[in-house]
């Protein structure tokens, strides 16, 4: 992905979970990352629902996902931030 920016570079990443795709753009980023989009295949929240309702909802999506083989339902755009000196050491009169 193009940023404009030479010093800050941009991944899409893709995969079966949206934790795994995380710890991926920390490994990628060592200077922080910027999500830019992220999306997961699961359920929708329920608005509204009581407790009851919602557990055996997630429960029924965790038996699912036990059961049934991962299909790279998740995926990650991001920006990795630059390792230029932070805001506040600039204000500082720290200058890069």
């Amino acid at each position: 992905m193009a940023t404009g920016q030479p010093d800050r570079q941009a991944y899409e990443l893709n995969g079966a979970d949206l934790p795994a795709l995380q710890r991926e753009a920390q490994r990628l980023c060592a200077a922080g990352v910027d999500i830019v989009r992220s999306a997961s295949q699961g359920p929708a929240p329920v608005a509204g629902a009581d407790a009851d309702v919602v557990w055996w909802r997630r429960w029924l999506v965790q038996a699912r996902t036990q059961l049934t083989p991962s299909t790279g339902a998740a995926q990650l755009m991001i920006v990795c931030r630059s390792a230029a000196v932070p805001v506040a050491a600039i204000s500082q009169g720290v200058r890069p």
